[in-house]
């Protein structure tokens, strides 16, 4: 009702910028989801999407994956397939259910977005080389989960070499996924460095998505 009378009193244009005021207003007190909301009621979504990108990884590093995978149902497909930071965030959401079919079919997205960005004025170099760095982390998942430890491995030390140190959240996942692939290859005192490793990052970040998995294959390799 109170919706309804909004409308029959106010300009368009001026319920939109209440939204927008609303929208700055949670996103400067670090409620994005209903930042995001107010922004899409102005049908702006691309400043819709502004809120989400910068913490996506931290937010489904500490378990919040409902809750990015909420901010980012609410985008365009159009648009999260052609912004690689958004799409990456659905890719990093996806893992966590151990999607790998869906994982697969979004590699070619964040490429192709990737490829789009250094052919325009995006962002600057090394933010290009973090993404890619992630797009290397995400196929060593792929491919680890498909028992290709050495083709995991190589990719590891790629994604490790783009990334830089102060991603603690991404390096933590690559440490994780590294170990997993050294003890898929046998060589189990690398994975347990490894793994001891992401351990220590996963607990300096809260990032239980990361914590948990590490601590139980750490166990099985103990018990092996």
């Amino acid at each position: 009702f109170l919706r309804d009378q909004l409308h029959q009193t106010v300009e368009e244009a001026e319920i939109a910028q209440l939204h927008r005021r609303a929208s700055h207003w949670f996103d400067q007190n670090q409620l994005t989801t209903e930042a995001i909301r107010h922004m899409l009621a102005t049908d702006d979504h691309p400043a819709a999407a502004r809120p989400a990108a910068p913490v996506i990884m931290d937010a489904r590093a500490g378990g919040e994956v409902t809750t990015v995978t909420g901010w980012l149902d609410m985008l365009p497909d159009t648009l999260v397939h052609s912004r690689p930071r958004l799409a990456l965030g659905q890719a990093w959401a996806i893992v966590i259910f151990n999607e790998w079919n869906r994982l697969e079919a979004w590699i070619p997205i964040i490429e192709q977005g990737l490829a789009s960005l250094e052919t325009s004025s995006g962002p600057d170099q090394a933010a290009l080389e973090s993404m890619k760095g992630e797009l290397a982390a995400l196929r060593a998942m792929l491919v680890g989960n498909q028992g290709q430890a050495q083709r995991a491995i190589q990719l590891c030390l790629e994604a490790l070499e783009r990334l830089p140190k102060e991603n603690v959240t991404v390096h933590s996942i690559i440490s994780m996924t590294l170990g997993n692939a050294y003890e898929l290859a046998g060589d189990f005192d690398r994975a347990v460095q490894c793994l001891s490793r992401a351990l220590e990052m996963s607990k300096t970040i809260d990032g239980v998505t990361i914590l948990l998995p590490v601590v139980n294959n750490l166990g099985r390799i103990h018990e092996e």
